[in-house]
């Protein structure tokens, strides 16, 4: 980087070239956003570069999130977590911003057809998710309007007191997100929209089995005859 572009310019002050490989412009869009997030360029000055100590500067930018119990625990699928967590951090891909960038012909919900798919009516507003949410929660003998995930996780964490009941109904509650998801992509690619019965199947199977893997030596008896009679 220094010996064929930077040679004797200012590091602070260098753009990459327009025949600069990709990797080159990489690093130095890299390192103007490490600039204007962190409001100065002091870790650039430095005689010694710490990649932990730039980092943990990164990481001291941002408030901690409120929901990052419901999303890192240890009883979520990791793939039921991840879906989870993007979906938290607003960035799953629905059709109303696919529809804004021009890469779909529609935004429509593939699931229902009726309204404008975003991540608040995906999740669990629209008549199918909603179904599967019902459905969920009384297999979890839960009981709430709510239809906010959210929400749904606050409301969870206030009146539930048992610790290890907690953390499977934000398991199952991943889960669920989880599968509107994957039957949602299944509808855009497929044309296919599965039966609920079949979604709530394969949550009920995924989560019983996911969480006695994992806690099968540490649960209590009365923990361990509530989960498998669920």
């Amino acid at each position: 980087m220094h010996t064929v572009y930077i040679k004797n310019k200012n590091w602070l002050q260098f753009q990459a070239p327009q025949a600069a490989s990709w990797a080159v412009k990489c690093i130095c869009k890299a390192k103007q956003a490490c600039c204007d997030t962190l409001d100065s360029s002091s870790w650039l000055t430095k005689n010694k570069f710490s990649i932990k100590e730039v980092y943990n500067l990164l990481k001291n930018q941002t408030g901690k999130t409120q929901w990052a119990r419901y999303v890192w625990n240890r009883l979520p699928i990791p793939k039921h977590r991840f879906t989870l967590w993007v979906l938290l951090l607003e960035r799953l891909k629905t059709r109303d911003r696919l529809f804004q960038y021009g890469v779909c012909v529609d935004n429509l919900c593939p699931l229902c057809g009726i309204s404008v798919e975003t991540c608040a009516h995906l999740f669990f507003e629209c008549v199918y998710s909603r179904k599967l949410l019902a459905d969920l929660m009384a297999w979890l003998g839960l009981s709430t309007h709510i239809t906010s995930v959210i929400l749904i996780l606050q409301w969870i964490r206030r009146n539930c007191k048992s610790v290890f009941k907690r953390k499977v109904f934000y398991a199952a509650m991943a889960g669920g997100v989880y599968q509107i998801w994957k039957a949602r992509n299944s509808a855009v690619w497929d044309l296919s929209v599965p039966t609920i019965v079949s979604l709530l199947h394969s949550l009920q199977f995924d989560i019983k089995h996911r969480i006695l893997s994992l806690s099968s030596k540490k649960l209590s008896d009365a923990d361990r005859e509530w989960l498998v009679a669920l």
